[in-house]
């Protein structure tokens, strides 16, 4: 069995004509409970089997997708990160010894999961021994915790398990939650991310299998296109007293401040996460509560120190667009680029209101006919916030009616302009708004 190179290798995903080396003619397609089988038996044996693939990738569910993905890691009989970029910046990790998974990384919360597991499974462990910061920093710097935990005999090697399982779960739901947008995986080798004696080695079938199961929860909730990572945040008091016990009122708004997640929630109230989630939903859709991105921990060990010089930088002022028609977005965009100004454009209006919030443009363009939202209302949503109670908001339509006029005046619009949009118009609305402003002065630093 050939070792794979030190230096990083891209893999791919394996295709409908591809066949692992040294296979046979075309055989009987396998099901699931097979390639579960064969991935056991790769993990115990020291010379595994090597597999048709082909009628099993050729199906080509996000389940299978994910399988096939480990199956060769287990063939090769890989150690080291098998890494899968979701967005840049944003990867998950598989972590390998002789092709038996051993832990997982990564994600947007990776620390946030961290703490939250080791709170759940090691609850007498005081956050200061968690942090640990003599240990260097490393794509298995929490293993190490664990392993030092161990050799402390500060919690028992179940406890540790329980820890490591329930950390590659979670790393698989989510990579099966963001498979279709998973770019080729690569493998990574190195000392950063070896586990020369690993304290647990999971089966792979009932790892998959609990993830999936996870998934398929989620699915039936409906609540697929929200993200266990994000966090409710209570808008609307009143509306929420009207629905609920005084006493739930109370630990409602004591925990819907955007600050816990729907995962870290699920610690404190007494339902599972799809339960817990699929309730704050139907709150959700009656706008008493939102979801917003929270960000993970800081990295819980020491920033190096760097010489860094200092020079400024100018930031061009951003200008946003709001408009459930790419077409349109995209036209927008030219225009506003062609002036000279950086450009965000938003295209689900129920999201709008947060982007604003975290992007901060110097104007925004509202179309007045949006689902869910309309322009009058996200108009009078960003005016209820302080920050925003200057920012120029532009009203964009076909309806050029006087009512219409009336009402974007009273949902506190600046302007009202009319469909079809043309450069002369944007240029003139830029320049009224935003011409006369400097562009804003930055620090960028650089070692």
């Amino acid at each position: 069995m050939s070792h794979p190179p030190q230096s990083e290798e891209s893999i791919g995903l394996i295709s409908q004509h591809s066949r692992l080396e040294g296979t046979a003619s075309p055989s009987i397609p396998l099901t699931e409970k097979q390639i579960d089988q064969s991935l056991e038996a790769s993990q115990k044996s020291d010379n595994p089997p090597k597999l048709d693939l082909t009628h099993f990738a050729a199906e080509n569910s996000v389940l299978q997708g994910l399988r096939l993905q480990m199956q060769q890691a287990v063939y090769q009989q890989f150690s080291g990160s098998l890494s899968f970029e979701v967005a840049p910046g944003h990867s998950y990790e598989l972590i390998f010894r002789l092709g038996r998974i051993v832990w997982a990384s990564g994600g947007q919360h990776r620390f946030r999961r961290w703490h939250r597991l080791v709170g759940q499974h090691c609850p007498s462990i005081a956050r200061r021994i968690l942090k640990l910061q003599a240990l260097q920093p490393s794509h298995i710097w929490e293993y190490k915790v664990l392993i030092r935990l161990l050799a402390q005999k500060r919690i028992e090697r179940s406890q540790a398990a329980a820890v490591i399982e329930a950390n590659i779960v979670e790393v698989l739901v989510d990579l099966l939650r963001n498979f279709n947008s998973v770019a080729h995986p690569r493998q990574r080798s190195g000392g950063c991310y070896m586990i020369e004696q690993p304290i647990v080695i999971p089966s792979v079938s009932e790892l998959l299998k609990k993830a999936k199961q996870q998934v398929d929860e989620w699915d039936e909730a409906q609540l697929s296109e929200f993200s266990p990572d994000a966090a409710p945040v209570l808008q609307d008091k009143d509306a929420l007293a009207a629905k609920v016990s005084a006493k739930t009122y109370r630990v409602l708004v004591h925990l819907l401040k955007g600050q816990a997640s729907l995962r870290e929630l699920t610690r404190i109230l007494p339902q599972d996460l799809a339960q817990l989630s699929q309730i704050l939903l139907v709150y959700e859709q009656q706008r008493i509560i939102r979801f917003a991105r929270i960000p993970d921990f800081p990295a819980p060990w020491p920033k190096p120190v760097q010489q860094k010089s200092v020079r400024p930088a100018v930031q061009l002022p951003l200008i946003c667009c709001v408009d459930d028609n790419p077409l349109v977005g995209r036209s927008m965009g030219q225009m506003v680029q062609k002036q000279g100004y950086r450009y965000l454009y938003v295209q689900d209006s129920v999201k709008a209101l947060q982007e604003i919030i975290e992007k901060k443009p110097a104007l925004v363009f509202v179309d007045l006919v949006m689902p869910v939202i309309s322009g009058y209302e996200l108009c009078a949503q960003i005016r209820r916030i302080a920050q925003f109670k200057d920012i120029p908001l532009i009203i964009v339509t076909g309806n050029d009616g006087v009512v219409d006029r009336v009402r974007s005046k009273i949902a506190g619009s600046t302007e009202f302009i009319t469909k079809p949009v043309d450069e002369t118009k944007v240029a003139a609305t830029l320049k009224r708004y935003v011409g006369k402003k400097k562009p804003q002065l930055m620090v960028s630093k650089s070692s």
